[in-house]
């Protein structure tokens, strides 16, 4: 590939389940904080969306007594402590497939969830420096399953669509891709995708079993 194009083709890759391994974390927080407040609920399906959204979905039908903030801080907080507390924060595979996708693409993270993510991921040595670009929930008055959050990472790239491809873990992250324009790669298993199979069918979503089978999927996709 010559120089000029390599430097144009970008891979932007989701935080949470992607890279960092927080789902388990993120669903303990959001569990704890729910049943301090007495809310019974299973926040398993809310997984992907902004902690706000989540608790807005949550919530929808249900009387409570503290506002979505609060309690959208208050769980922030909780998922934090965890992350630094766990002993395997990055997905197997996350430094290494970084690296080698860096020599070939230009880089970028998207994310609906907070900064504190990324900033926990760069601690336990993921390569953050070589992404030119971090899109978080603090960057973005929509999440996922919206574009915003990919429509502004192509805006501070300057890249086209076409150009870039996603990387994500789930159907609501790549339904943001999808709305953006952006070809994807969704990593892990492929359970419940129907609302993708289109996608799938059309070349614009491939599916790869786990992160390190990623750049040879991307590959076959530019």
């Amino acid at each position: 590939m010559s120089d000029i194009y390599s430097q144009r083709r970008t891979v932007i890759l989701d935080v949470d389940g992607t890279l960092v391994a927080s789902a388990p974390i993120h669903r303990e927080a959001f569990q704890t904080v729910l049943t301090e407040h007495g809310i019974l609920c299973d926040p398993g399906s809310f997984l992907g969306l902004s902690t706000e959204r989540a608790f807005e979905e949550m919530l929808r039908d249900r009387p409570r007594s503290v506002e979505i903030s609060a309690l959208a801080e208050e769980k922030r907080r909780r998922a934090t402590t965890l992350m630094y507390a766990a002993p395997d924060l990055l997905i197997p595979g996350a430094i290494d497939v970084l690296n080698e996708l860096s020599e070939h693409f230009r880089l970028a993270l998207c994310s609906s969830g907070s900064r504190r993510t990324v900033e926990a991921a760069r601690e336990r040595g993921l390569p953050v420096d070589l992404c030119e670009v971090v899109i978080t929930a603090e960057d973005c008055l929509v999440s996922k399953p919206h574009p915003e959050p990919y429509l502004t990472c192509l805006a501070r790239l300057d890249v086209r669509a076409t150009l870039a491809v996603a990387v994500e873990d789930t159907p609501i992250g790549i339904s943001s891709a999808l709305a953006a324009g952006l070809r994807s790669v969704l990593v892990g298993p492929a359970s419940d995708v129907s609302e993708l199979n289109e996608a799938i069918e059309w070349g614009r979503v491939r599916l790869a079993n786990a992160l390190t089978d990623v750049p040879s999927v991307i590959e076959s996709l530019f």
